[in-house]
């Protein structure tokens, strides 16, 4: 039986540890005050940016407007490249509203205005939640640091161009 040890860092008690044994056996799962388990490891996410003091940017909602416009006419640029090239793929754009068919799912992308966030459905890893990081010029998702950027180049194959530097 293989196990791996990962420590990751819990949202609620920032500073006691958190340790997850991964199984591929369920039935060894147990529960303590000090252990969180997983029920499927590809979903298991560290906080690296949230260790690293990484926190999303505030920004006016003119500001986020522009950026999270900025960010989905880019992905629906290289989607539709994609579409145009690889078989058995879909792309819509409508109310503000990405949706991609692919052969292993939907995948949705929209802005979420009163949380000054871009929101991505995927049918590998879910649903995330990504804020926007100056000092990185990234979208990223808090809870485990990742990109929206790394995510799509890692799912779907696609990298959009970084966005421009506010003068």
């Amino acid at each position: 039986m293989r196990h791996a040890l990962v420590a990751a860092s819990s949202r609620l008690r920032k500073t006691q540890p958190v340790a997850v044994l991964l199984s591929h056996d369920r039935s060894y799962y147990k529960s303590s005050p000090r252990t969180q388990y997983v029920s499927n490891p590809r979903l298991l996410h560290t906080t690296p940016s949230r260790l690293a003091g990484t926190e999303s940017t505030p920004l006016s909602e003119d500001r986020y407007h522009e950026i999270a416009d900025e960010t989905l006419d880019s992905i629906l640029v290289e989607l539709e490249e994609l579409v145009e090239n690889t078989k058995g793929f879909d792309v819509e754009f409508s109310a503000g509203v990405l949706t991609l068919d692919t052969p292993e799912g939907t995948y949705v992308i929209n802005k979420q205005p009163p949380n000054k966030q871009i929101w991505l459905s995927s049918p590998i890893n879910g649903p995330k939640r990504y804020d926007w990081v100056e000092e990185q010029r990234e979208w990223v998702y808090m809870r485990d640091g990742t990109s929206l950027r790394g995510l799509l180049k890692e799912e779907i194959g696609i990298e959009y161009p970084e966005l421009e530097e506010e003068d």
